[in-house]
């Protein structure tokens, strides 16, 4: 099976994501609420999750999809470092995760 690609804005008002394959067509969307670590590892993680579930809902893919998924997080409040090894110690499905913080995404964003 190819590989798949899930890009994660996980900010302070909301947590979208974007599930992409090898050729970055898109397959499919998925939004939930606030993500910042701040608010708590737990609170994060379930909207982080929410938000990827929607998006392989949408692409009309199961759970086991995510096995195959390279995730991409930024995540507002990850650039204290106790709060980054916390949401790193969380379980993700996917079969890789690279995690950094939602200002660094944008930065990557903004300038291409």
């Amino acid at each position: 099976m190819a590989p798949l690609f899930l890009g994660i804005d996980a900010g302070g008002t909301h947590c979208r994501a974007r599930l992409v394959d090898a050729d970055g067509k898109l397959l499919g969307t998925g939004h939930a609420g606030p993500a910042n670590l701040t608010l708590g590892i737990a609170r994060a993680h379930r909207a982080i999750m929410a938000a990827s579930a929607q998006a392989f809902a949408q692409a009309g893919l199961g759970r086991s999809a995510m096995h195959r998924t390279h995730a991409g997080i930024g995540i507002a409040g990850a650039d204290d470092p106790k709060q980054l090894r916390e949401i790193k110690g969380r379980r993700f499905v996917f079969a890789s995760v690279s995690i950094c913080s939602d200002a660094e995404t944008a930065c990557i964003g903004a300038h291409d």
